[in-house]
């Protein structure tokens, strides 16, 4: 994802109400454990 894409994606998360706080730097490298559970968070909500 560009940087564009990913710092919108967060602001839709902050918006939504995601629990915890998620910053670019969580996805400098692909983090496969945070993409699940924002993932599962989505689906349940």
């Amino acid at each position: 994802m560009s940087y564009r894409e990913l710092r919108n994606f967060l602001e839709i998360l902050r918006v939504l109400g995601y629990n915890r706080l998620v910053s670019l730097e969580n996805f400098r490298r692909p983090n496969f454990h945070l993409t699940a559970e924002i993932l599962q968070w989505l689906i349940q909500r």
